[in-house]
Formats: C-alpha cells, structure tokens, sequence
C-alpha cells in the first residue's frame, strides 16, 4: 500500500509538472469547452457589469461579450492564449463575417495568409505580434487539431479509426436526435468498450494535454464513492445526452475538424456577428495570475 501510494504522488508529479509546462510555453486550449450557455443563463449580464474571467481558447470571451456586457478583462497565465482571444477579437473587429467563419470555423489557411500582415496583425499587442508571427502556419494549417488539445483530438481520431469505430463517426451525421444516437451506440458498444478501456490506460500522459491536473481525475465516483472511469463517464454523458450533429459544437469540431453552419458557438453565426463586432473593443487582456488580476 505505501509502494503504490507513493508511485502514485510521483506519477501525479509527473503528470501536473508536464501540464504546467505546457501551460506556459504552447496553447492549450484552441477553442474553450466549457459550455458558455449555461453560464450566460445564470450571470445574466448587462451594460452595467465589469466581468473578470479566464482567457482559455478566448471562445467565452466572446460569447459573454453577446450577453451586452460593459467591459471583460480577460486574463490567463499564458501568453499564447491571450494571443489567440487578440487575434479573435482582431479579426470581428476587421473582417466580414465570412471571413470570420472561414478563419474560426474552417481553418482557412490561404485567408488567413491573405489578412494577417495588413489587416490582423497592427491591431495585435507587440506579445500577441510575436507568437502569430512565428506561430500562425502550424495553427490555421488544421485550426482543431493545433496546439495541446488539439494534438489530443487527433490522437482521439485516430483512435477511432484504429477501433473501427469511423463508420459510427460518419454515422452521427445522420442522426436527428439523441435517440437515434443512443441506438447508433449501442450498435457499437463492444467496439466503444475497447476504446474506453485504451484510454483509461493512457490517461495519465493525455491529460495535460487538455490542462486536467492529476487529482481531477479522481473526482468522478460512484454511488459507492469508488473512482470511476473518467472516459467512460464522459463519453456516455456527451453521445447519449447530447446531439452531435446539431448542438454539441465541442465534439463535432473535433471528430470533423470544422463547425458546421448549424453546428457552431453563436459568435460565429452571421445574426449576432455585427453585435459582436460592436463590442470587441470592451475586452482588457492581461498575463497574469487570476487574483493578480481580481487585486487590481
């Protein structure tokens, strides 16, 4: 028991110390994952609030800055995620709402060439200059599938592929509710099964790259308050309880590589793109500590 309590605090080292140098030398979070509906139905913001919140994929940000929101101070320890909310904000603030799906939806590469130095790049902070400079091929070359998340994504398709599960994968297209997606899963379990049991297995040197530390993983228990399989926690709640085709915008960009016209974040759709462009001047981004931040 002391042997395994022991390998277990220094695999957690192991684990938390490569998640944070991660954190602080790549990005991380392409898009952001937590649900920004459900928050926007709880703060219920207007003109009058001042919003502190993390940076993350910078996703959020913009989503918040649709509910009317005075003014958003966005704040992360990481510089390359501030960059990639300058460059978001940057492009609603310049470019027509084509453009911007091309760019956040479709990983327009050829646009993106095409707007960056003249357009993009003078409305940048000299931090957020310096990483796209360098940074902006290997990114909107495959947009979902750069930085961290992203190289776990692709490691999740080819997964997929590898458990002969691309049929169902092409399949979820097709279904209209979540109904039919449980029916389409079930067909599909023992195949499911084996890819869940993979992941359990190689879950300790995936999850920095998605920024989760090693004691999260402990947190999904039971009835009996045991520790249950995260994967298996997680996939059942997002294929039996969410529709991938028409709502969960997480997972369809990251089993097709894209959003759809009817599967994105509202930012991206053409009704709310002139509010959006309106407001992306009211957001400070700062690299710092979240209480550094919430001191000043």
């Amino acid at each position: 028991m002391v042997l395994n309590t022991a390998r277990g605090k220094v695999q957690d080292y192991l684990q938390d110390a490569a998640m944070d140098a991660l954190l602080r030398n790549t990005i991380i979070y392409n898009v952001a994952w937590e649900d920004p509906r459900i928050d926007g139905k709880v703060l219920q913001l207007g003109p009058e609030d001042r919003l502190l919140m993390l940076t993350t994929g910078g996703c959020n940000v913009l989503d918040r800055l649709l509910d009317g929101v005075g003014h958003i101070v966005a704040v992360d320890l990481n510089s390359s995620q501030n960059a990639l909310l300058e460059l978001r904000l940057a492009a609603a603030r310049a470019c027509t709402h084509e453009q911007f799906f091309q760019l956040f939806a479709h990983s327009n590469r050829r646009l993106f060439d095409a707007l960056y130095p003249q357009t993009l790049r003078p409305l940048l902070s000299p931090a957020a200059q310096s990483f796209w400079d360098s940074n902006a091929g290997g990114f909107f070359d495959d947009f979902f599938y750069a930085g961290a998340s992203g190289g776990l994504a692709r490691i999740l398709c080819w997964l997929t592929w590898l458990f002969g599960l691309q049929p169902c994968v092409r399949a979820l297209l097709l279904c209209r509710t979540v109904e039919e997606q449980c029916k389409l899963m079930d067909e599909y379990q023992a195949k499911v099964s084996r890819l869940i049991g993979c992941f359990d297995t190689l879950l300790p040197a995936f999850c920095p790259l998605a920024g989760v530390p090693a004691s999260q993983l402990r947190l999904v228990t039971g009835d009996d308050d045991k520790p249950q399989s995260v994967v298996k926690t997680f996939l059942d709640r997002v294929f039996r309880k969410t529709l991938i085709s028409g709502d969960n915008y997480f997972w369809y960009a990251y089993l097709y590589g894209k959003y759809s016209r009817q599967c994105c974040p509202r930012y991206l759709r053409p009704e709310n793109f002139e509010a959006l462009k309106a407001a992306a001047g009211r957001v400070t981004v700062k690299t710092k500590l979240l209480h550094e931040a919430a001191g000043e």
